[in-house]
């Protein structure tokens, strides 16, 4: 019997899932670039530049270095047990039943913590447009909506994650393209070329090592949600084909999409003025001549809000499912609907959600630096270590 024989009785022997193998190479493959690319990059990069100056690309290299060897490590491990539990899965099996039962469970305190944020954000830009509109109530429109994309079906559910993703993926092309037409051509700066120049001013570290590993921290929050496309094995439709390319876009995503439009923003301006510029996406469309850059970026990172909503709710809702095939979650968890939707987990997972939400409507001027801390700590953390840990043990079985 070859390797993935063997682990697929493994698999099948722990897990005997209902799920329908409905998403394609590529949908999956722009979920997995689009799983990469959060708000974080948006609206986040200018404060981590103000840190580390031109050594934030060395920051973005290190924490993309590290999310893609444990999106490697999950993918092997999804591609040979294509299970939609995945690191609760595997977990369970190759160390013990109590480790994944702890890594499910756990982690769903990063589903409140991180869905709490991303509503909050996503509030925030709804606002906007509509200053007066509550926070929490763009939150509250925003969980539903993705609920119900949820529950239809995992193919629309693929579909509408793949335009979502589309959109931030053509916005940071045209950004990085029309940046490198200012930076080397002087259109849309006065015809001057700006050329290297302000990757030079302080030098490449200019606030030493300390503000570049502060960046680190500050950028790794930006990766959430890469490993996500590991919890669509056990729904894809060739697992063994479009698991690897789909991480492998996790890495031209770093490269391309964090790296190159970093390198597009230290080029076109000193990093010491990045500080409180909000988001520099805007910067580069206003330069360019774009009207309404403000609102495109806007609608972008909306975009981006709800396509990471979505995604948490998918990843979640199959942690529970897969722990209650596990008998480590109650058995109604299990139950899926006629079109092979885990409804009740899915019911579970938005439920969950409205503590975030409650806790904006409670504490809106403190709940996203909160939810992030707390976000970041539960799952990034915990989600890569388990991954690691699980992958060794995985080997040593094979």
């Amino acid at each position: 019997m070859s390797r993935s024989d063997s682990q697929s009785s493994s698999a099948e022997k722990y897990e005997d899932e209902d799920l329908k193998r409905s998403l394609n190479t590529r949908q999956m493959g722009m979920m997995a670039i689009g799983g990469a690319i959060g708000v974080g990059l948006f609206y986040g990069s200018s404060g981590a530049i103000s840190y580390a100056g031109p050594s934030v690309l060395l920051a973005y290299a290190l924490a993309g270095a590290a999310i893609f060897v444990v999106c490697r490590a999950v993918g092997e491990m999804a591609t040979a047990e294509p299970v939609s539990g995945a690191t609760v899965s595997y977990a369970s099996r190759y160390i013990h039943p109590f480790v994944g039962y702890a890594i499910g469970w756990t982690s769903l305190l990063g589903c409140v913590a991180g869905s709490g944020a991303e509503f909050t954000a996503l509030g925030k830009y709804v606002q906007f447009w509509f200053p007066s509109f509550p926070i929490w109530a763009s939150g509250l429109i925003g969980m539903v909506l993705m609920g119900v994309i949820n529950l239809i079906s995992v193919s629309f559910y693929g579909e509408s994650q793949f335009w979502l993703s589309a959109v931030k993926v053509v916005t940071i092309v045209v950004m990085v393209i029309g940046g490198l037409i200012i930076i080397f051509t002087g259109i849309g700066n006065g015809g001057h070329p700006v050329m290297l120049k302000n990757l030079t001013v302080d030098g490449f570290m200019p606030n030493g090592l300390s503000g570049l590993l502060f960046s680190v921290v500050m950028v790794a929050f930006a990766f959430g949600g890469s490993e996500s496309v590991a919890y669509t094995a056990g729904e894809a439709k060739d697992v063994k084909k479009t698991m690897p390319r789909a991480v492998n876009g996790v890495f031209w995503s770093i490269i391309l999409f964090y790296l190159g439009s970093t390198f597009v923003i230290l080029c076109m301006w000193p990093w010491d003025r990045m500080k409180g510029v909000g988001s520099p996406f805007v910067r580069v469309f206003a330069s360019l001549g774009i009207p309404a850059a403000a609102s495109i970026i806007n609608f972008v990172v909306i975009t981006a809000s709800l396509s990471a909503v979505s995604s948490g709710i998918f990843m979640y809702s199959r942690q529970l499912y897969n722990l209650s095939l596990q008998g480590s979650a109650p058995s109604i968890l299990s139950k899926v609907s006629k079109k092979k939707i885990p409804y009740v987990s899915v019911l579970t997972v938005v439920l969950m959600q409205l503590v975030g939400i409650a806790l904006m409507a409670v504490l809106p001027e403190r709940a996203f630096t909160f939810l992030i801390d707390h976000g970041f700590h539960a799952g990034f953390q915990l989600g890569g270590r388990a991954c690691q840990r699980v992958s060794l043990p995985f080997h040593k079985a094979s």
